[in-house]
């Protein structure tokens, strides 16, 4: 008797199938992990083989999808077609439409901009004004550049900085008195949380001739008032993304900036 199913080969087909999707998008992860934490060369390398892979891989699926579709001209297949497209869209989004710059506003006056590097290469994201780097600020997968205020005068740029272990607070001054100018010893009142800011900040700025130095009172709660001044969409458009999806991007909220800048503050990472 005749079976009304699908035979083996039709099943084994779309188990096949669906194998080189599901296991595409996870080679395409495991492979964008490994690319963004370019501090390890081997899962680099590893990550980059992986990506290419699952691309590959999801690619296959979707020729085979198109070219069943235009063969059996069955909206199933069409719809498995647009399905493994949009599925490949969403992986490759992080790297398509991730947030390439960050406009540095002061008073609504766009001072400088930052670049964030893409996952591969350097992990410097430099600040520009103009055409010209004025300096970088390391980042990688643990920890990067959470929001940068310039001060009106385009000399001195309060940086807010996800250090993995700590939030680092600090000053990069290229005023002519900045090079003369000492940490507070004031601010933060915390002895270590002072210390340990101002021997941590000169670890994550590089290829700049400014000063790096912690702030005052006044320039915290400048800096502060600004923060609370802006709308939800204006901080997002200052701020760097704490984890960037391209079609979603997350971003640390005002509260927790705020925290780092309290004039009280008495931890190394105020939560």
């Amino acid at each position: 008797m005749k079976s009304n199913g699908p035979g083996w080969r039709v099943v084994l087909r779309g188990v096949a199938f669906w194998c080189l999707v599901l296991g595409g998008a996870v080679l395409v992860v495991l492979g964008y992990v490994g690319i963004v934490m370019p501090d390890i060369v081997s899962l680099f390398v590893l990550g980059w083989l992986l990506f290419v892979l699952g691309v590959v891989a999801l690619a296959g699926a979707l020729r085979y999808a198109v070219a069943k579709a235009a063969r059996e001209h069955r909206r199933s297949a069409a719809a498995t077609a647009a399905l493994v497209t949009c599925v490949i869209f969403v992986l490759l989004s992080p790297c398509l439409l991730r947030k390439r710059t960050v406009p540095l506003v002061s008073d609504g006056r766009v001072v400088a901009v930052a670049k964030r590097p893409f996952p591969w290469g350097e992990n410097a994201f430099g600040v520009y004004v103009g055409k010209s780097k004025i300096f970088s600020l390391w980042g990688d997968a643990f920890g990067s550049p959470l929001f940068i205020y310039p001060f009106a005068d385009g000399q001195r740029f309060l940086c807010i900085d996800d250090d993995d272990t700590s939030v680092l607070v600090f000053i990069v001054d290229f005023s002519a008195a900045g090079a003369n100018v000492t940490n507070s010893p004031g601010w933060p009142p915390n002895d270590y949380t002072r210390k340990y800011l101002a021997e941590r900040a000169p670890h994550v700025v590089m290829e700049t001739k400014g000063s790096i130095r912690l702030p005052s009172y006044a320039e915290v709660q400048e800096a502060s008032r600004s923060l609370m001044k802006l709308t939800p969409s204006q901080l997002e458009t200052a701020s760097f993304p704490s984890c960037d999806l391209g079609l979603y991007r997350f971003y640390v909220p005002i509260d927790f900036l705020l925290r780092q800048l309290d004039t009280n503050r008495q931890s190394c990472w105020p939560l």
